[in-house]
């Protein structure tokens, strides 16, 4: 059956608080690799004043802000799911085309562009161990060469990052979207499966092939698919729904308030295992008291500004801050007191990074649209 092409977004179907929530989460992460990289840890701080202790305590929210990309992400694509099962249009090659290419067009040359930073890195420093964040507010030396082979290549580019290879490079971040393909095949597959049309046989086979694959991922990756749900739990519940404006606002306030409590709390090491999904909740009612409210149009412009482009910052940015500080602090050396030259030195790498991801985003991420045109003219979708 041809898929219906006709878009299926609707005026309810553009929620400006996702493009806010999504701009947050990038911010968080970029900030925290940033800050991993240049400064010292918090340990070795030198009389620290209270401003420098709550960007220390801010910075380290990276792992949280994939968490909220996660449940954005069950919002946003598994509407996709939802909305074309119900109206009878379910298309696995036309969704399978669309995903692909939406991942593809952007992660293809982040990939080679990681491949030149990382060679060029090997190849002009002594040392071939470069820093990465991990730990509570540290940075590791993490030996990139041995993580840019051909085989390391496909395996990112084909979505087996962590569970048949390791992630490319110096690019840490690309974990988060093997998770990301996976759910975008099981929660179909599934959903298909339950409220499909087609015949008993073939919906209990969607059902054993989403539950399979969610089985052969792994646990890592399979443990994290609830919080990927939650996005649709929230979609489910929040879309057409007219909430007493009253009602409105106090679920949203009320929200919010939870939401960063259990960040804070998650931070100071309260919650434990926990955290995730408390914070997967808290983003989740958020989504449903606030699906439908409109920002001022101002806002509204700043949030898209940043939301449009944060996918190609999420797959470049680090390795863009890898060149840019590594040659001086490679193997764990020379990291910087959050004095006015660490402060200068991470505001000018976030913006370097926040300007050529923007860079990146209009040569790749902007042009979506008229690439997935031309190949679904040449291949017929």
């Amino acid at each position: 059956m041809q898929a219906d092409r006709r878009p299926i977004r609707t005026s309810r179907d553009y929620f400006p608080l996702l493009d806010l929530l999504r701009g947050l989460a990038a911010f968080l992460v970029v900030l925290e690799h940033a800050r991993n990289y240049l400064w010292v840890d918090f340990r070795e701080l030198e009389k620290p004043s209270q401003a420098i202790k709550a960007i220390y305590f801010v910075s380290h929210f990276g792992h949280e802000a994939v968490m909220i990309f996660f449940v954005l992400s069950g919002c946003v694509v598994g509407r996709i799911a939802v909305q074309r099962c119900e109206q009878g249009r379910w298309n696995w090659r036309f969704y399978l085309f669309e995903r692909m290419s939406r991942l593809w067009i952007v992660l293809l040359p982040a990939l080679v562009l990681t491949a030149v930073i990382d060679r060029s890195l090997v190849a002009w420093t002594a040392s071939t161990s470069f820093v990465h964040s991990g730990g509570f507010a540290n940075i590791q030396a993490m030996p990139i060469s041995g993580h840019i082979g051909m085989t390391d290549f496909a395996g990112n580019l084909f979505f087996l990052q962590t569970i048949a290879v390791p992630t490319f490079g110096s690019n840490g971040p690309l974990w988060s979207l093997a998770n990301e393909f996976w759910y975008y095949l099981v929660f179909p597959a599934i959903w298909v499966g339950i409220f499909g049309t087609m015949r008993l046989g073939a919906r209990a086979g969607h059902v054993g092939f989403g539950l399979v694959v969610l089985w052969a991922v792994g646990p890592a990756i399979a443990g994290a698919f609830p919080i990927w749900l939650l996005g649709v739990g929230a979609y489910l519940l929040g879309r057409d729904r007219d909430w007493n404006p009253h009602l409105r606002w106090t679920g949203l306030g009320l929200s919010t308030v939870c939401t960063l409590a259990a960040l804070a709390a998650t931070r100071a090491g309260r919650l434990g295992v926990w955290g995730s999904p408390l914070i997967g909740i808290g983003v989740a009612a958020i989504i449903v008291f606030g699906m439908n409210v409109q920002l001022p149009l101002t806002v509204q412009k700043v949030c898209s500004l940043f939301s449009s482009f944060s996918y190609s910052l999420y797959l470049v940015h680090l390795p863009l801050l890898t060149l840019m500080v590594a040659p001086f602090i490679a193997d764990n050396h020379a990291r910087l007191q959050p004095g006015a030259i660490g402060i200068e030195a991470l505001a000018v790498s976030m913006m370097v990074a926040y300007g050529v991801a923007y860079g990146f985003y209009f040569l790749t991420e902007r042009n979506t649209g008229r690439i997935r045109a031309w190949l679904g003219n040449k291949t017929g979708l």
